[in-house]
């Protein structure tokens, strides 16, 4: 696929995160990253077609830039899915809880690609996380 036919997808993440969701898409997709909620209302646009951002994007504002999105005035909002890539273990009934409220804000869902890498291994989760991706976008 060239690069012009690949969906394009906004990832919001922390400089020290990007690293890991960069190589978790892989190559199918065209990734422009932002830090900072600004930046990100500033990117995003019709160009993006799924937005991608972690727990801890700009000091944990995850769930304020989902607000922000589905307060837009014109409803044109894409696929949001919401992900963990930080070291530190989230327990179960963490990521259920997370999975809830982001749902419930109108995201996809949680992923916590950092269990993800520990149970099947980073390149299986790494192809996991592509899956979802394209299913997500293919759904919409």
């Amino acid at each position: 696929m060239n690069e012009k036919n690949k969906p394009h997808v906004l990832v919001a993440a922390s400089p020290g995160s990007r690293h890991c969701v960069a190589k978790s898409l892989g190559n199918r997709f065209t990734s422009h990253t932002v830090s900072s909620l600004s930046e990100a209302l500033l990117h995003y646009g019709p160009h993006i077609d799924l937005v991608v951002c972690s727990l801890c994007f700009d000091e944990s504002r995850m769930f304020d830039f989902l607000r922000h999105l589905n307060a837009r005035s014109d409803k044109d909002v894409r696929p949001f899915l919401c992900i963990n890539v930080q070291e530190q273990p989230l327990s179960e009934s963490t990521i259920r809880s997370i999975d809830i409220a982001s749902r419930s804000l109108g995201a996809v869902g949680f992923i916590d690609l950092r269990q993800w890498n520990g149970k099947y291994g980073n390149a299986e989760a790494a192809l996991k996380f592509q899956c979802f991706v394209e299913e997500t976008l293919q759904g919409r």
